[in-house]
Formats: C-alpha cells, structure tokens, sequence
C-alpha cells in the first residue's frame, strides 16, 4: 500500500485535513445523533455569547462528528461524512506563579473513511462571556496564550490538543469542534487571527449561527471522567494496517 500524506492546516482555527489509508472498519452511526449540540446545564451567569447564540455544553464525551471530505488529488468537495470523536480535558501547572495550563484534547477515529479522500474539520477554543477566539490577538485581554498539536496516536486515531495557559481563576474557556468545508477552509486561511481580536461568529465557520458545533466547558477543579485513547469501544474499530508516514509541519512521522 502507498504512503499517504496526513495535511493539517493551522490557521484561524485548527484545520483538520486528514488522509486516511485503508477502507478501514465502518463505525455505528446510530449509537449516537449526528451533529447535536447536547444538552447540560451549569451555573447562572450574566448574559453571555454563549447565551445569546442559546448554546449548550456537551457533557457527553463520546459522539459522533459531521464533516466533510475532500478528494486527495484535486482537494475538491466530495460529500459529508460521519465519524467518531472522543474528547477529554486536563488541568496543570503552568512555570509562571499564578497561572495554569488547560489541555482539551479531541481523538478523531478515521477508520470508516475511504483512502481517497481527506477529511477537513474546524477544532478551536473561545471565551464563553465575549466569543472571542482564543487563538486571536483578542486573547490577550484575557491574559491568555494558545497553542494547537496534532499528532497520530495510532493507526487511524488522531488527536488534536488545544492548550491554553491563563490565570489560575480563567474559567472561561469553550473547546468545541465543528463542521468545515473546502470553501470554509479556504476563507479561513485569508484571515491572519494574529493581527486582531476576533468572535467566533465573524470567522466564516460559524456555520448555522454555532448550532452544527459541539461545545465543552472548562470542566477542571472538578471531577470529570477522562478518556484514553485505547478505550475499548475506539479499540474494537481499528484494524492493523501497513507502516506508512505522515508529515504534521515539519516532521514526519512512520506508524
């Protein structure tokens, strides 16, 4: 089998490109609904962005994603599809008194996507209170840094960690992932985040007025079941494959 190349865009929000290799083993779509926003309740607050775009945190850690793939040769738009994500949090010291790290970290299963195409995705972190994305240069009014690494953790699971340092009483961070498209994907990558502050709804993949995405509170300082990678269920749904390399920037990687 000829090696296949993993493309990752990081710009804007992380722009997940993903060429996967093998027909792989088809997930259950039916286990959980496809592109809901779930339901859960946390504290009263003052009116928010989170609130006035009527948001809702996830509380369920395991779902399944809709997004779309592009075919490899020509990066064209092919079709939407359905696959697997688990997303877990973590919470440690940072080397500055006074300030933390957060760690939100999506593993992507790709096993039931065909070899021929690419999948595009949208992973990213805002403040809940104002919508600014954490990745502009609005994040320094929270006295926030952001940075995003995507690596393979095995064969056909990808994970994509967001991580935040902030002061130790920030509480307002979202991690959420979400629909993207070629078309997207390309507006995105006109926009230089750095430059100034930006909301997530005047970033061209704030798709149906945030409703298509799914949303994570900062749920550190209290108890949260976290998931590993080689969780059974993830486990059970892929199958050994041939070495093969991928490029992530910089560095390539055999697996």
């Amino acid at each position: 089998m000829k090696n296949r190349l993993l493309k990752v865009t990081i710009s804007l929000a992380l722009a997940l490109a993903m060429c996967v290799s093998g027909s792989g083993t088809p997930f259950v779509k039916d286990v959980f609904p496809v592109n809901r926003v779930l339901a859960a309740s946390f504290e009263p607050e003052d009116k928010s962005f989170f609130d006035d775009f009527d948001l809702t945190e996830s509380t369920e850690t395991a779902f399944v994603m809709r997004s779309a793939v592009v075919d490899i040769e020509t990066d064209e738009y092919v079709k939407d599809v359905d696959f697997p994500v688990e997303f877990s949090i973590e919470e440690g010291d940072a080397s500055k008194p006074g300030y933390r790290t957060i760690k939100g970290t999506f593993f992507v299963d790709t096993s039931g996507i065909d070899d021929e195409y690419s999948l595009i995705a949208w992973f990213s972190a805002f403040d809940r209170d104002t919508g600014i994305c954490l990745e502009s240069a609005g994040a320094e009014e929270f006295d926030v840094s952001y940075s995003s690494e995507m690596k393979v953790e095995k064969d056909q699971i990808h994970s994509v960690t967001l991580s935040l340092t902030c002061p130790e009483d920030y509480r307002g961070a979202i991690f959420y992932c979400g629909y993207m498209d070629a078309d997207m994907r390309d507006a995105g990558e006109k926009i230089d985040i750095t430059k100034k502050s930006y909301r997530i709804d005047e970033l061209p993949y704030f798709k149906n007025e945030g409703k298509d995405n799914v949303y994570f509170k900062d749920t550190t300082g209290r108890e949260i079941k976290k998931y590993a990678i080689d969780k059974k269920d993830i486990k059970d749904s892929v199958q050994e494959r041939s070495s093969r390399s991928i490029k992530v920037g910089d560095s390539e990687v055999s697996f």
